[in-house]
């Protein structure tokens, strides 16, 4: 029913950028303008200038926070503070923090998705959609042409046998290891062994995926796909605009 393939993130160049505490931002749905400021004065290179970039008074069609988030990025993309993994994963992120005065990890997998319409049921939704909201992750994604930050749906493994999997990649050290502001710690590794790749597809593939966040994000990546495809003489599959960037978490 689901799904899911690994890619070749783009990701920051740990070489150029030493502090990654620096760098990373919320999601822009939950973003202050507050915090846009105190984002931005943390790193010139603060993702905040591509997943929310500010608005000014004289933003128009051809300027304004999309299209300078394009820019941005391909920016970054020249001078080498983004850059491409050579070889397509799976992307492991293990998130450590504190709740209650008790320590928990989240693991979650950062996959691509293929997108599937609602009414086919295999990625269920649990919230309406705010035309608003669509309508801001719609100019990113027409601007962009990437996915800036991911949706959140969950998945079932009652064998534990992505759980497994993902044990075995947590003994190898990890691209990235840092904590954010608020204390909490981020790792992440790739996962690329084949074997590895078609286990986790095999346990993903004949179940469906109840998003927990994004639904804007997902409808977006539809909406854009629809429009990418009309364009076309004809469509493989393939193409990128046919997946959004997901994170999986088991229930």
């Amino acid at each position: 029913m689901a799904e899911v393939r690994p890619f070749q993130g783009i990701r920051y160049n740990i070489r150029k950028i030493h502090d990654l505490s620096g760098a990373i931002c919320p999601p822009y749905d939950i973003i202050s303008p507050r915090q846009q400021d105190a984002l931005y004065q943390s790193s010139e290179f603060n993702f905040v200038r591509i997943e929310y970039n500010r608005e000014t008074s004289l933003d128009n069609d051809q300027d304004n926070r999309y299209t300078r988030a394009a820019d941005t990025i391909r920016k970054w993309l020249e001078q080498g503070i983004l850059e491409y993994d050579k070889i397509p994963a799976f992307y492991l992120h293990a998130h450590h923090f504190a709740w209650a005065g008790k320590n928990y990890i989240r693991r979650d997998i950062i996959v691509r998705l293929r997108l599937e319409e609602w009414d086919k049921n295999i990625i269920r939704p649990h919230e309406n959609i705010i035309p608003r909201a669509k309508s801001d992750r719609m100019s990113m994604l027409r601007s962009c042409r990437c996915n800036t930050s991911q949706v959140l749906a969950m998945y079932q493994d009652p064998e534990k046998i992505i759980r497994s999997i993902l044990t075995e990649a947590e003994k190898q050290a990890p691209v990235f290891d840092f904590s954010d502001s608020l204390g909490d710690r981020h790792q992440l590794w790739p996962v690329s062994n084949p074997e590895s790749v078609r286990q986790i597809q095999n346990v993903i593939s004949p179940q469906p995926l109840y998003i927990a966040d994004g639904h804007h994000r997902y409808d977006s990546a539809l909406t854009y796909r629809r429009e990418m495809a009309s364009q076309l003489e004809s469509v493989t599959g393939d193409e990128g605009f046919n997946f959004v960037m997901t994170s999986l978490i088991d229930f």
